[in-house]
């Protein structure tokens, strides 16, 4: 789980992640890289639905990704400052 506040930032980096992915396959990344990111972005449902509180792991996960891919880092800033709307 991420309790709040960051539970709204949680939710707004999830779908920064999602559009960014989205975004790197139209524009023909390699497959293989896609998926070593997927890999990833994979385990941050289940720190959401955890009954344990997983804030730094989830932020750790959206930092590996920035590390990666500097494309991702609107989902870091989503997740360290949450707003309403995204």
């Amino acid at each position: 789980m991420i309790p709040d506040p960051q539970e709204r930032g949680a939710f707004g980096a999830l779908n920064a992640v999602l559009v960014q992915l989205r975004r790197l396959a139209y524009e023909g990344v390699e497959g293989a890289e896609l998926a070593d990111l997927l890999d990833l972005v994979e385990y941050l449902p289940r720190l959401l639905a955890d009954d344990e509180d997983r804030t730094d792991e989830f932020r750790k996960v959206l930092v590996d990704l920035v590390a990666r891919r500097t494309d991702f880092q609107l989902a870091l800033d989503r997740f360290d400052r949450p707003s309403s709307p995204w």
